[in-house]
């Protein structure tokens, strides 16, 4: 009878260690120790990176954008509905069309939101594009002189300035192209 851990394998020279609640293990393959060690339920929080506190306001920026996109969305399909009833059908369809755009954008919005609280490289590249994007929209609300529309200049800006400090918790290293 063995009394070994019931997580344990027969140390070999091919042994490769895994660290989970239980403490650390050798096991013959990676995926052998993969497979019991989730097994058991209890995974390590040790192997996941932490999130970046500027990275967390950004993506909880992300996640309200996209919870009031959602809402923006689904009012523009009531009013489309509601101006087909009383003849409006040009302005009911750009209302649906409009719906959908926001829906569309809540989805990314969402999306990225999830993807920088989770520190994956995907949601950096996501929320770096689409703040890349209101950046050149407040420039052009700028230049046209809409002041109240260039606040979204200044919160795009911030926020790439935090998730270019914070890129290496997502495992990058980008140079600035200036």
């Amino acid at each position: 009878m063995s009394l070994a851990h019931p997580l344990s394998a027969p140390s070999s020279p091919l042994a490769h260690p895994i660290h989970c609640q239980l403490g650390v293990h050798s096991f013959k393959s990676d995926t052998e120790a993969t497979h019991r060690c989730m097994s058991t339920g209890r995974r390590s929080s040790r192997n996941r990176t932490e999130t970046p506190q500027k990275t967390k306001l950004v993506g909880g920026l992300f996640a309200v954008g996209g919870v009031l996109s959602v809402l923006s969305g689904l009012s523009l399909f009531v009013a489309s509905s509601q101006l087909g009833d009383i003849g409006m059908g040009g302005l009911a369809g750009l209302g649906a069309i409009l719906g959908t755009v926001f829906l569309a954008i809540a989805g990314a919005s969402i999306a990225i939101a999830y993807g920088l609280w989770n520190v994956k490289s995907w949601g950096w590249y996501g929320a770096v594009g689409l703040l890349g994007f209101e950046a050149v929209t407040g420039i052009w609300a700028l230049l046209s002189g809409v002041g109240v529309l260039s606040i979204t200049l200044v919160v795009a800006v911030v926020a790439l300035w935090a998730l270019w400090d914070e890129q290496s918790a997502f495992g990058l290293d980008h140079e600035l192209p200036i």
